[in-house]
């Protein structure tokens, strides 16, 4: 069964017709809490498909990039208000 998401971040890819869904708060049966899961939905001819989406490869070299940059970027704002 799909958890139920809200809180979470969407987008509409025209091209190949998908909704991809990121993160929000995720509910089961047993829990709720935090997700940093990502989903697709895909419009097919015989009506809708959803698929979750694994992080692959050079997928997460890019994930820890990304996360130092954000890092270094509070680290400067906080260093420029502080001497400001």
């Amino acid at each position: 069964m799909w958890p139920g998401l809200y809180g979470h971040s969407a987008v509409y890819h025209n091209v190949t017709a998908s909704l991809y869904v990121y993160g929000g708060y995720e509910l089961t049966a047993r829990r709720a809490g935090l997700s940093n899961k990502l989903y697709s939905l895909q419009l097919v001819s015989n009506g809708v498909r959803w698929n979750r989406l694994e992080p692959t490869g050079d997928s997460q070299v890019l994930l820890v990039v990304m996360m130092v940059v954000v890092v270094v970027v509070v680290v400067v704002v906080v260093v420029v208000v502080v001497v400001v």
